[in-house]
């Protein structure tokens, strides 16, 4: 969970330099490995590099040596960096929450970086703006929703019947499974994209597969969806 959490540097006795994520999105050992791998002190906190002579800020850096094939590129980009840190030398040091810094650490978040999850707004502009017929941008709205009728919202209706794919009798019949993941619609999906020459790796939901679609494919990708699905 290291890497979800950055500082707020005030005297900076509780920060590590090189390896606590302060100066940025990512510590700047990942950003710097080499000058990291060069550095006297890799365990040096904050404190004990920023200096203030006479009211300035100075890092005192330090490194076992410099060789021909220096990296200035890089070492001028570390320079940059943290001498554009705005940085006063005083107060606590505070541990913040990446995921949801605004709002401090919430249960939500965690949860959400414990399952890889990612919040997206519903790919509606997909959907709806696309140049298509209406009754196709109807049923992909529908899809999407998870409001087709497949056997599993049958049975939430109180509808008891058997729960497996009508068409591969292999799994049971959810609308995500249905039109994306059941191997006879996902040979269907692969064989249109190759007529149309695109390369493209299936989503886990309809709804991931409209956000990735929306920008890229666009009225394309609602077109085939619309065609494919009532195939299917």
């Amino acid at each position: 969970m290291h890497r979800h959490i950055q500082f707020e540097v005030g005297a900076g006795f509780t920060v590590r330099f090189w390896q606590d994520i302060w100066c940025g999105d990512a510590s700047l050992c990942v950003l710097y490995p080499r000058l990291f791998l060069l550095s006297r002190n890799k365990e040096a906190s904050v404190s004990e590099l920023m200096k203030f002579p006479n009211g300035v800020l100075f890092w005192d850096l330090t490194f076992r040596r410099y060789s021909e094939d220096w990296d200035l590129e890089s070492f001028y980009s570390l320079m940059s960096r943290i001498y554009g840190a705005s940085l006063k030398g005083v107060g606590d040091d505070k541990m913040c929450w990446k995921p949801a810094r605004g709002k401090g650490f919430t249960v939500h978040s965690y949860y959400q970086v414990l399952t890889n999850s990612v919040d997206q707004s519903f790919p509606w502009k997909t959907v709806w703006k696309s140049k298509v017929l209406s009754r196709v941008a109807f049923f992909v709205w529908t899809a999407a929703l998870g409001n087709i009728l497949t056997i599993d919202n049958l049975r939430k209706r109180q509808i008891l019947i058997l729960d497996w794919c009508c068409m591969c009798k292999r799994n049971g019949e959810s609308v995500d499974h249905l039109l994306i993941h059941c191997p006879i619609a996902f040979d269907l999906w692969s064989m249109v994209f190759t007529l149309f020459g695109i390369h493209w790796v299936m989503s886990k939901t309809v709804v991931d597969l409209l956000a990735c679609w929306q920008g890229k494919l666009g009225g394309i990708g609602i077109r085939l969806f619309g065609w494919l699905c009532p195939i299917v």
